[in-house]
């Protein structure tokens, strides 16, 4: 059986202004934003009240921080929640979404684990500040643990959100660098959802369209420079959502899986670690199984040499011994992504074992 849906709502704004007016933000509305964007965007803006992430601490969301923006919500009294921001803000904008039991509050590992189940209370509004996350699209909430030593995602129904709003001008600010890591992760949600088994027709047709968008556009930047990304900035929020809508549906693998002890353990952006395991995984697959989907992959993208090369023209990869990882740590990473990804091992383009597991991340040293 094939199965595909769409479930959010999806609107396009030239600013952050025509939205407010369009959807009549006002005393209902729980905004949650960061630092930076509440100065630049939301100052003036009058609702129920506005959380900014980063006041809570820095850096991707943690389950200490998550409970803390939980509970500074549960003081304000609100009706629908709007998140702006990349994917960390999404992803918390998603449990505020949720009813706020005490046992949610209490025992955040244990809804993350499905040990707890949630319930949808709020309309959920999300807009992208970034171009990889696809978070505006999924059902997927990702947290990290440290005392586990490992990110967890939920995915659930409950998560979804009612509109995705996706505003060229709220990236237009954004640094090379992080445009590079955000943009990358998208790539990688088409690139997975295309070789997922889950894939079909449907989960296809848009990754292969992000996936074209993507490395049209890197070309693009590669020829004409860095500011020239200025000119495409549509074009790669509507990959990252295409993508969104890809994986939302087909699913995310053993990239995203590997991706997450390192992100946790060496505190790199999402995109950033996805990117460190991205081209060894491809390789593995490519070395194991090269036939199906993955040579239509290579095909794709004018082969994987090709497509590194690009990459690496654009934004170098770091050698993960220059982060501090080892051989110890690689063995100790497979082991975790065995017990606690087998969400994302599922959807793997080939089974893979721990072994496997430990060869990549050794192969990215």
């Amino acid at each position: 059986m094939s199965q595909f849906r769409v479930v959010p709502s999806i609107t396009m704004y030239d600013t952050f202004a025509t939205f407010c007016t369009s959807f009549e933000v006002g005393a209902h509305d729980l905004i949650l934003t960061d630092r930076v964007l509440y100065e630049m965007y939301l100052s003036g803006v009058r609702c129920a009240g506005i959380l900014i992430e980063d006041d809570y601490g820095a850096g991707e969301p943690d389950d200490k921080k998550v409970s803390q923006i939980l509970l500074a919500a549960r003081k304000i009294s609100y009706d629908r929640v709007i998140a702006v921001g990349g994917g960390s803000v999404m992803d918390i904008g998603k449990l505020l979404s949720l009813s706020q039991t005490p046992e949610m509050l209490e025992n955040l590992v244990a809804v993350f684990e499905r040990k707890i189940p949630v319930v949808r209370e709020k309309t959920l509004v999300l807009l992208p500040t970034t171009c990889g996350t696809g978070s505006e699209i999924t059902n997927i909430s990702v947290c990290s643990f440290p005392a586990l030593g490992t990110k967890i995602g939920l995915a659930d129904d409950a998560l979804y959100a009612d509109h995705a709003v996706l505003i060229s001008e709220l990236i237009a600010s954004l640094p090379m660098r992080v445009f590079m890591d955000s943009s990358t992760d998208a790539l990688i949600h088409a690139i997975e959802s295309f070789l997922s088994p889950k894939a079909n027709i449907w989960t296809q047709m848009f990754s292969v369209r992000a996936i074209e968008y993507i490395v049209s556009g890197y070309r693009h930047i590669q020829q004409n420079g860095a500011d020239s990304r200025s000119t495409l900035l549509g074009d790669f929020l509507s990959a990252s959502a295409m993508a969104g809508i890809a994986f939302s549906n087909a699913g995310c693998g053993l990239i995203h899986a590997m991706s997450y002890p390192i992100g946790a353990n060496y505190h790199l952006p999402h995109g950033a670690s996805n990117y460190e395991v991205m081209m060894a995984v491809l390789g593995f697959y490519k070395d194991k199984a090269p036939g199906g989907a993955i040579t239509t992959l290579c095909d794709l993208v004018s082969g994987l040499d090709t497509l590194e090369a690009l990459l690496s023209s654009l934004s170098p990869r770091r050698p993960m011994r220059t982060y501090g990882m080892d051989e110890a740590a690689a063995d100790a990473f497979a082991k975790d992504v065995i017990e606690h990804q087998q969400r994302l091992l599922a959807n793997c383009y080939i089974p893979v074992t721990q072994s496997d597991i430990a060869q990549i991340y050794r192969a990215i040293l």
